[in-house]
């Protein structure tokens, strides 16, 4: 499945409607489909270079899906179990020599020969299944319908210390391949079975039924990673080059806001020594963001966390201000030492308080 290949199929329509009705039926929701509009979606970041280059250059970064926290992201189930491979191992034989206690004793080396074949043909077999879709070429970007999250801040926007980055996908014209990209994650219990699309004796279930299948898998998780309300960029890109991590796609649009975690600037301030010297390029790409969403008008927000309870609550803030507490705790382009963190922190506190009561 090369790119333009996988670019004309996802944008077919029956092929859609066939992907997503089989999921939905195999999950057993049947309001599961593929939106053409789309709600606000977020992308939870750290605040390191790669990411700030990323937004600057208005480029979206996927990562091969194999490369994914989940064990189960993108796993294709495929007589997997030791039960499921002996019933596998046995169908084949009984195709082959019929059944077993039919075998005279002429066969039986034979039989036992091809039974060991089988079995190990099987076994590989399964375990390639487990990692098809990585092998596939199949990249993602991850988004969530939550900017609020306090898991994922903890989680994706390195301990609170990240950016949540807000589009409006909605914005891509109408006919652009793009907006067929995108996708809402199927949550469930078990997984989806797609055998009968990868089987090369069922292939004529539906013509793209290897791709079915791969998007079937790319988008179904575990109902326990359901919090995360996600949804997803999906390319495929096969080729005969080295296999990469990542691979970069024009954004097409800018983000609409960007909301710093409450502890964004604590990865700049040191604990002294060459720590400090380290810092400098993070402060720098800060400052470059910063500067950034000025020129493009981008929001800026800040998530607070409330008093009494455990919920975060984005407040608007002007770049200008962050600006101000930024640079005021740097010295020659240097930041300070952690014993000046809580000084900026209260600061950034006035800032927030101030525009929560406004």
């Amino acid at each position: 499945m090369t790119l333009v290949t996988y670019d004309l199929i996802v944008n077919d329509k029956a092929f859609r409607s066939f992907v997503y009705h089989r999921i939905a039926k195999e999950i057993g929701k049947p309001q599961y489909c593929f939106p053409s509009t789309f709600p606000l979606l977020y992308r939870y970041r750290s605040l390191s270079e790669y990411a700030v280059s990323d937004i600057i250059n208005d480029r979206i970064t996927l990562s091969a899906i194999g490369g994914f926290n989940d064990l189960y992201d993108g796993t294709i189930p495929l007589h997997g179990t030791a039960e499921q491979r002996k019933s596998e191992v046995q169908k084949s034989l009984n195709e082959l020599f019929g059944p077993e206690d039919s075998i005279g004793e002429s066969c039986i080396d034979l039989y036992n020969e091809y039974k060991k074949s089988i079995e190990k043909s099987v076994k590989r077999d399964s375990r390639a299944r487990f990692r098809f879709v990585d092998y596939m070429g199949m990249y993602v970007c991850c988004f969530s319908e939550s900017c609020d999250s306090t898991l994922m801040w903890a989680h994706y926007a390195d301990s609170n210390k990240g950016i949540c980055i807000e589009y409006d996908f909605n914005q891509l014209p109408c006919q652009h391949s793009y907006r067929n990209m995108i996708f809402p994650v199927a949550y469930s219990v078990s997984p989806v079975m797609v055998n009968d699309l990868l089987s090369q004796e069922k292939n004529k279930e539906y013509k793209y039924s290897l791709d079915a299948g791969i998007l079937c898998a790319s988008l179904n998780k575990s109902s326990i990673w359901e919090y995360e309300r996600e949804w997803r960029i999906l390319f495929g890109s096969l080729s005969d080059n080295i296999k990469v991590q990542r691979i970069e796609i024009k954004a097409l649009i800018k983000p609409i806001s960007i909301c710093f975690g409450f502890h964004f600037m604590k990865s700049f301030f040191h604990y002294g020594g060459k720590d400090g010297d380290n810092k400098i390029e993070l402060y720098t790409n800060l400052l470059k963001l910063f500067e950034y969403m000025k020129k493009e008008s981008i929001t800026a927000k800040v998530m607070m966390p409330q008093v009494g309870s455990f919920i975060l609550i984005p407040i608007v803030v002007r770049i200008d201000d962050l600006i101000n507490i930024v640079s005021e705790y740097c010295q020659a382009g240097k930041p300070k030492e952690m014993r000046f963190y809580h000084l900026a922190q209260d600061r950034l506190l006035d800032i927030l308080e101030e525009n929560t009561h406004a």
